[in-house]
């Protein structure tokens, strides 16, 4: 994504007033880019101010028409935030929508030069960007009378219309308005529905009906490409909540997540009447407490005091979100060197553990007491490192960080956020599932080229001739010791995984890899046909296949470092389930901007499991085929089947596998223990 960003705050002429947010609201927009997005800061231009003439801003509009790093149909954000009126054009009849540089002169007289920025211009500027780069742009405009505002020039109404989206702050016959805090109140409800949505399955027009009800102002969106996702669904976030929609069993409640999201018994829910109602600071109705959790259910109660104060709630036609409890969500220990003063300090807060980053942690003063995560403040850098948990097994002391941080706390905060989120996904494991997770065993091994075979069978689907691929076969023995698997990253060998299935039953998986060097959580196996109306990935005394080379598409994991790193650690961790469960929210980037926003060089995104459409291929073992699979409920071990009831039980498991990355010959500073201290099973 590339981003022109203009904010206007104060003007020249003495007759334009000036305003209190605009320049904040653009640098709100950067924020966002840049922390929940991740767009480097090269690929934003920011105009402020003085430096927002009608000038650079035209010039500017017009090097994204040149510029070589924007790509055909690479997403293009405009963003304008100043002031805007109306005028009547020398010759003209109808009043247009102008938009102000800091530098515009409105009292000019006919014929001279005002400054003003015509929307009307802008259309068709946005129309040569389109020609060049694609009509995947999007122009956001908080300011007055900014309906309609890039879409004014009648011969070119159609061309101008399919060049752009427009979210506009309000109707071209209404004014946009400043917060009480001097922002503007489309910007900040705007954020603060980009943050609780996910972007690359959101809509323009689904978007500008998430905003909050705003007074005297209605935003809304422009273009032919309005029903599109945003950015046309090639920038991918999650939202920082989730919402689920109460369901009713016979006057019973309950969600549709269980355990294996997260959940447990205790956990509390805050009720709204809308799913956005959270994001547009809804009071909420009620709070509902879980009762009964299993792996992908969670049977729910409303609390005493709010049943008490609101009676005759209508709990099926609300939709919950999930609070943080510190009875059911255990707090992580937070260490901070030299001493806690200094994140107060930074912060500017006296209690800086009120923000909302940092609620979930608890601070650790006593030297001697374990920790999870530690955060060094070094002369002017922050050293961010993993505590005792869950390294210790490896023999690992304080595993750091990769990246290092400023001392700003909008870099540290972020980066807390992602850690608290990355530790509790390591850690979520299945209640009583030590018979159910030694059914399932995970290799890994060197794989080595076996020529080329045919496959008739992608022929007979897509009906292309049949051709040779590249196979791959197994060579050495099981890397994975224990739990733990130990790669040579300077080497040129590739690798691949098989999940085994001991038991007569098929069972859904979900795999995530866990980097441990930049925060980063990758889905790592994932095909949009398998969800809950398919059968089971991991088929019943079979194996599933990842890396082996099945289709044209599906590569051998291939792992590398980052050319100043000399070791990493991190962790391939398997759900594997009953019933389907979608897993949406354990997926996050990077919170450090620069870390894997970029494609990286051949081979090295492998080494992070970073392509998250990896395909698989799955068989049964014929040895152990037994055509009365199907009916031997009562006979299978483990207990996954309930003997009194005709379906499976909603369980499931987690089964963690540590990958430890070095260079030959590396010093490294830590030193891995031996590879039988992890055992595979539950985290």
């Amino acid at each position: 994504l590339h981003a022109l960003i203009i904010g206007i705050d104060r003007y020249a002429s003495p007759i334009v007033d000036n305003l209190r947010g605009a320049g904040a609201d653009a640098d709100a927009i950067d924020e966002y880019l840049r922390r929940d997005l991740h767009v480097p800061r090269r690929q934003i231009v920011n105009l402020r101010n003085e430096e927002a003439t009608r000038n650079a801003i035209v010039d500017q509009l017009q090097a994204l028409v040149t510029r070589d790093t924007i790509r055909k149909d690479d997403p293009i954000l405009i963003y304008f935030s100043g002031q805007s009126g109306r005028i009547v054009l020398p010759g003209g009849q109808e009043k247009v929508s102008v938009l102000v540089p800091t530098d515009a002169q409105p009292t000019q007289s006919e014929g001279e030069d005002s400054r003003l920025l015509v929307t009307g211009f802008l259309g068709v500027l946005l129309c040569e960007i389109a020609a060049s780069k694609g009509n995947n742009i999007t122009v956001i405009i908080d300011a007055s009378h900014s309906g309609s505002s890039t879409n004014q020039l009648g011969y070119m109404q159609e061309a101008i219309h399919g060049s752009h989206v427009l979210l506009a702050a309000c109707r071209r016959d209404e004014v946009a308005r400043e917060s009480s805090n001097g922002g503007g109140v489309f910007t900040e409800a705007l954020l603060s529905t980009l943050r609780n949505i996910s972007v690359h399955k959101t809509t323009y027009r689904d978007l500008i009906d998430f905003i909050a009800f705003i007074p005297e102002q209605r935003p809304h969106c422009e273009g032919y490409y309005r029903d599109r996702t945003l950015f046309n669904g090639r920038i991918w976030s999650k939202p920082r909540h989730s919402v689920y929609r109460v369901q009713n069993d016979d006057g019973k409640y309950f969600l549709d997540v269980g355990s294996i999201h997260g959940v447990a018994a205790a956990s509390l829910f805050a009720l709204y009447r809308s799913p956005h109602g959270f994001t547009s600071c809804e009071r909420s109705l009620a709070t509902m407490v879980a009762k009964t959790v299993t792996a992908t259910r969670t049977d729910l109660s409303v609390e005493a005091d709010s049943a008490a104060s609101a009676p005759g709630l209508d709990v099926s036609s609300s939709f919950a979100v999930r609070t943080f409890d510190a009875v059911s969500d255990k707090p992580l220990r937070l260490r901070i060197l030299p001493s806690p003063r200094a994140l107060a300090t930074m912060t500017e807060r006296t209690d800086p553990w009120t923000l909302p980053e940092l609620i979930g942690w608890n601070l650790v003063n006593d030297d001697h007491a374990p920790s999870d995560f530690v955060v060094q403040f070094i002369e002017d850098r922050i050293q961010c490192s993993f505590g005792d948990e869950p390294f210790k097994t490896l023999g690992v002391q304080q595993l750091q960080v990769f990246h290092t941080l400023s001392l700003m706390s909008r870099d540290l905060l972020p980066v807390l956020r992602s850690a608290s989120h990355f530790l509790r996904c390591l850690h979520r494991s299945a209640p009583d599932s030590d018979a159910f997770s030694r059914r399932i065993g995970v290799s890994f091994h060197e794989l080595a080229n076996a020529g080329e075979q045919w496959n008739v069978g992608d022929a007979l689907r897509d009906g292309s001739s049949s051709r040779p691929r590249k196979a791959w076969a197994t060579i050495g023995d099981d890397m994975n010791r224990g739990g733990v698997v130990n790669i040579n990253a300077d080497s040129e060998k590739v690798y691949g995984v098989t999940i085994s299935n001991d038991s007569r039953v098929p069972f859904h998986v979900r795999a995530f890899y866990f980097d441990c060097s930049d925060l980063a959580i990758v889905q790592c196996l994932q095909s949009p046909l398998y969800d809950a109306r398919h059968e089971p990935m991991l088929p019943a005394e079979g194996e599933l296949q990842i890396g082996h080379g099945g289709t044209d598409s599906e590569q051998p994991l291939k792992f590398s470092l980052r050319p100043d790193q000399s070791f990493s650690v991190g962790f391939l961790k398997l759900f594997v389930s009953t019933y389907w469960a979608d897993l949406p929210d354990i997926e996050q980037y990077s919170p450090f901007e620069t870390s894997n926003y970029h494609p990286s060089p051949p081979g090295s995104r492998a080494a992070r499991w970073g392509n998250p459409e990896l395909r698989f291929s799955s068989h049964r073992q014929d040895a152990r085929q037994d055509p009365e699979r199907s009916n031997a409920a009562s006979r299978l071990r483990g207990g996954v089947f309930d003997a009194t009831r005709p379906h499976l039980k909603d369980i499931w498991c987690a089964i963690t596998v540590a990958i430890v990355q070095s260079r030959s010959g590396a010093n490294s500073t830590m030193e891995v223990g031996s590879p039988q201290s992890l055992t595979i099973g539950i985290v």
